[in-house]
């Protein structure tokens, strides 16, 4: 799925309350370092978010149970590319290089995106059903509902950014202002001069200039937009009312004076958020006070110290100095249970909230009825597909799985993965130091792979198959059939099927074992760039581009079809293949739409028993067909 940051909080109202939309825990993998909602003045901000990187090492793939994986290039399984281009490697901030049909792809870590890995990001703000985050190169991007253009901001660099109900705004690098989305209210239509702070309600905006003093915009009904004079440090707006802290310290509100919302108490504080129809500030040892409306415990705040603050519609969170998190309020949505962790930085919307993990990871929780807790779909290189299950490698190499998950097949581990391959309930992933992680169904110790350092992995239904560094393989797993134990020798390509496996040595030939009743463990002679191994039939890519399968016929699974193709998948009993234009082309049984892919041009593919899933060759998101458990 990369500046100088003044910090907004965000604002919030109540219109949500009774919509529809899912709840979600989500660790998506635009990233970056933010400041939390409330405070003002500008401070530098490390992180990031992972954009595309052009078509990546493509897994193998899978059916039947079967989903031999691997490293290399265009869907073979297992076969490794060569380090040559990454030497020295042109990747930044951590990136993974992989070599790639002629080039060099960088895999970013979780935080970074561009062609080297070398952008982050620093600002996040959160509206009512968007959120938009700015890029360490200032650039701006945001995703959610974009019914007012709210989603779409303009071009351009920006130093701090605020979000409210259908509008938002930013402040360039010279101090000046640029709003967007809904100007009914006139809140998209900002004064002129240079600010240092900005911060958005439902339908108006404040901002501290850089002298001080507060200018307003946008909707007046309530006074919200009619601020006090003075000098002021730091502005925080809610839905219908505004607070700010003078230079003393103290606080002042105006607008809506329901329920006490201006009414603010005394003391002195450091930061302060504005939520739906309430407020939080953090006085100067930390504690939090709250005040305004408090139906669902918004402003009953837990105690103890904190060292962050965002305020929600009816809720708020607040990062607290070891940086775990605490929520409270209203929670219908999943919004006041957040994740574990430590965090350094917050932001709220109107149901969901943002947080910035310590390493630079992006974390939303709450309501996503529009993907408002959705950074922008991620992008893939790697796919792999099981009988009711897919996982794929996101282009920050992280895993993440979909479809059936009754023993656990698709809880995927945390980290950094080449190559990942879909057993029928497990799976097997291949790490960027090269050791092995399984998970899910532990059936004849098939998620407990061997030590050591490999290049490439597959999954059959209950057995898994491995190739070490130095081109041996190695088997675990059920081996009723011998599919267990390897050949010896050395191969650069290894796939396992329901009872049999096939591997690719180093000269091109190929050897299978295991399970040979029709004949899917008896290939043919020649030379072969590629091996895939399904239910009871096995597909390779000759030399020359050309497809040649073997086995259980009886779906005409293993009939493929003429011409040059760059990757094959053989499922239960069908299989699909990329052509060398891009196009799919699928055969063999369809009785649940499976041998019917989408048009359009392909990098990778896999399929399971009823369905298949391929990642497009120019968006790198991933398309599915077939049975619609995935």
């Amino acid at each position: 799925m990369v500046h100088r940051f003044c910090w907004v909080p965000a604002w919030v109202i109540g219109v949500l309350l009774g919509c529809g939309g899912r709840t979600v825990l989500l660790d998506p993998e635009a990233a970056g370092e933010t400041r939390a909602a409330g405070a003002a003045g500008r401070g530098a901000a490390n992180g990031g978010s992972v954009g595309a990187q052009g078509p990546g090492i493509a897994g193998g793939s899978g059916g039947g149970g079967a989903a031999p994986g691997g490293a290399g290039e265009s869907g073979a399984a297992g076969e490794a590319g060569t380090p040559t281009l990454c030497a020295p490697s042109p990747c930044e901030n951590g990136g993974e290089c992989l070599p790639h049909r002629g080039r060099a792809i960088c895999g970013c870590l979780p935080g970074f995106f561009g062609d080297r890995c070398e952008l982050g990001t620093r600002i996040v703000a959160a509206g009512l059903l968007h959120t938009c985050v700015v890029r360490t190169d200032g650039t701006p991007t945001c995703w959610g509902n974009d019914q007012y253009g709210q989603g779409s901001p303009p071009e351009g660099i920006f130093t701090a950014m605020g979000a409210g109900a259908y509008h938002g705004c930013g402040i360039h690098p010279d101090g000046t202002l640029a709003c967007w989305g809904r100007d009914a209210e006139g809140q998209s239509s900002p004064p002129a001069g240079e600010f240092a702070a900005v911060a958005m309600g439902r339908f108006h905006g404040c901002g501290v200039r850089t002298n001080g003093d507060l200018a307003c915009w946008g909707s007046d009904e309530f006074g919200q937009s009619s601020p006090p004079a003075g000098a002021f440090r730091a502005v925080a707006s809610g839905a219908n009312h505004t607070c700010g802290i003078r230079a003393d310290g103290t606080l002042a509100c105006w607008g809506d004076h329901a329920e006490g919302r201006s009414l603010p108490p005394t003391g002195v504080f450091r930061a302060i958020a504005g939520g739906g129809d309430h407020s939080c500030g953090i006085r100067t040892n930390g504690t939090l006070v709250c005040w305004g409306l408090d139906d669902d415990d918004e402003s009953s705040p837990p105690g103890g110290t904190f060292g962050a603050l965002a305020l929600g519609d009816h809720h708020g969170c607040g990062i607290r100095p070891d940086g775990t998190l605490a929520c409270w309020g209203n929670d219908a949505h999943g919004q006041s249970a957040p994740p574990q962790g430590e965090f350094s930085a917050l932001v709220a919307g109107a149901n969901h909230n943002c947080g910035v993990r310590a390493n630079g990871r992006l974390v939303c929780w709450g309501l996503d009825s529009v993907g408002q807790a959705s950074p922008p779909a991620g992008m893939f290189r790697v796919i792999a597909a099981s009988g009711h299950h897919s996982c794929g490698i996101r282009t920050d190499l992280t895993l993440t799985c979909w479809g059936r998950n009754e023993r656990d097949q698709t809880s995927p581990p945390e980290g950094a993965f080449l190559a990942v391959a879909a057993g029928s309930y497990h799976n097997c992933a291949l790490r960027t130091d090269g050791t092995l992680a399984c998970w899910g169904f532990e059936y004849s110790d098939g998620t407990l792979p061997p030590g050591g350092e490999f290049a490439a992995i597959a999954a059959g239904a209950w057995h898994d198959c491995g190739i070490r560094r130095d081109g041996t393989l190695a088997c675990w797993g059920e081996n009723g059939a011998g599919q267990a134990s390897p050949l010896d020798g050395t191969f650069r390509g290894i796939a396992a099927g329901s009872y049999h496996s096939c591997g690719l040595r180093m000269d091109g030939t190929l050897s299978c074992w295991g399970r040979d009743e029709e004949n899917q463990a008896s290939p043919p002679g020649g030379l072969f760039a590629a091996v895939t191994a399904g239910g009871g039939h096995s597909c390779g890519i000759g030399v020359e581009g050309s497809l040649v399968c073997w086995g259980d016929n009886d779906f005409g699974q293993a009939s493929p079809p003429a011409g040059t193709f760059t990757a094959v998948a053989p499922g239960d009993v069908h299989s699909c293949g990329i052509r060398a234009d891009g196009t799919a082309a699928c055969w063999g049984d369809n009785g649940e739409g499976q041998a019917v892919p989408p048009s359009g041009s392909f990098a990778a593919l896999a399929v399971g028993s009823g369905h298949g899933c391929a990642i497009g060759q120019r968006d790198l998101r991933v398309h599915c067909w077939g049975d619609q458990v995935r």
